[in-house]
């Protein structure tokens, strides 16, 4: 690949040798303390049918490449199977990959009583179908008019996608034939769908990934973290790049993808939002869902702007980084004191 010009000497030197290493390393064993903490987080805090719901802020991305309607025909409509490529419906993501003892079963089997497994399959399923149906449309037209703005602009993804010219030429003519034994398709549904997703150990820091016990640092957030990446790749990047260089094509590309992202969270946050306060007898506020829908991306929610307020920006920013597992322990803490106390 050096030799012919396809990676850097930066690459070739550093990151491949990462990846083999990751690839090839037996897997090391995670502290049986920091998998309870891990696993006591995901039972506490998931297996009930508001944290089923958050699987719905999947769709946002989802709708960004593929339109409202192409996302809906996809959800709705018969779907691509995650099995028949390889991929396990049953793993919601590399974070939660762990062995079989009590608790971690415990787990499982709540995740799927409370429907939390069955959605994250079809939020897969439907990021898939949605693709792979626009994919082919444009393979379509491809062969139709190699020149047209659609068909540049589906060679461009596909190039920032890594595809030499070679591949292209063997992937686009497989999606034409709708050919889903195709190697090329396969990695293709597979890329999008983990450009927000954690699937694998390679959509994970290689500090994680090289020490287990550092997993419970991401806890709960490791969906947050890959799609703030995401973010920062296709729009920030795209921007800074843009003004760097006097593109406006790319500023307004980046400005309009940022802004279209902004819509459909809010799009699908608000309702979700209420419907979550409804199920769990809370009071909803229109201010809240508006906030929480603009800066769900970055993980904040309007009760991190109370926390700042109420105990100090330090404070609430101490919050948002620190482990769950943590975080958990330290409020049973704090609220058993405040309990023996009398207060």
């Amino acid at each position: 690949l050096r030799a012919n010009g396809e990676i850097s000497m930066e690459d070739a030197d550093g990151t491949v040798p990462d990846i083999f290493a990751m690839i090839l390393s037996p897997m090391q064993v995670e502290n049986i303390y920091f998998q309870l903490a891990r696993t006591f987080g995901y039972g506490t805090l998931l297996v009930e049918f508001t944290s089923t719901l958050s699987q719905l802020y999947d769709l946002p991305f989802i709708m960004l490449d593929n339109g409202i309607f192409g996302t809906a025909v996809a959800m709705f409509g018969p779907r691509l199977k995650g099995d028949d490529f390889g991929i396990d419906v049953n793993q919601v993501s590399a974070e939660f990959a762990a062995d079989n003892r009590v608790l971690e079963k415990a787990v499982r089997l709540g995740l799927r009583a409370t429907g939390f497994t069955k959605l994250d399959q079809v939020m897969k399923e439907t990021n898939m179908t949605a693709n792979y149906n626009r994919y082919r449309k444009l393979a379509r037209g491809y062969f139709k008019d190699r020149n047209s703005a659609n068909s540049k602009k589906f060679v461009a993804e596909l190039t920032s996608m890594g595809y030499s010219e070679q591949e292209q030429t063997q992937l686009i003519a497989d999606l034409k034939k709708g050919d889903r034994d195709s190697a090329y398709i396969r990695t293709l549904l597979f890329n999008k769908l983990s450009e927000t997703q954690p699937l694998t150990k390679a959509e994970m820091a290689l500090g994680i990934v090289g020490n287990p016990n550092l997993r419970f640092t991401v806890a709960m957030k490791s969906f947050m973290i890959k799609q703030l990446n995401f973010v920062k790749d296709r729009m920030v990047n795209e921007f800074i790049d843009g003004v760097r260089t006097g593109d406006a094509r790319k500023i307004k590309k980046a400005s309009s993808d940022l802004a279209l992202l902004m819509t459909f969270l809010l799009m699908i946050g608000l309702p979700v939002d209420a419907l979550k306060d409804f199920l769990a007898g809370r009071l909803g506020y229109m201010s809240d869902y508006l906030f929480n829908g603009v800066f769900r991306i970055f993980g904040i929610s309007r009760y991190t702007a109370y926390q700042a307020r109420k105990e100090g920006v330090g404070a609430a920013l101490r919050d948002y980084v620190t482990p769950v597992a943590i975080q958990q322990f330290v409020d049973a803490s704090s609220e058993l004191g405040r309990v023996m106390s009398g207060e």
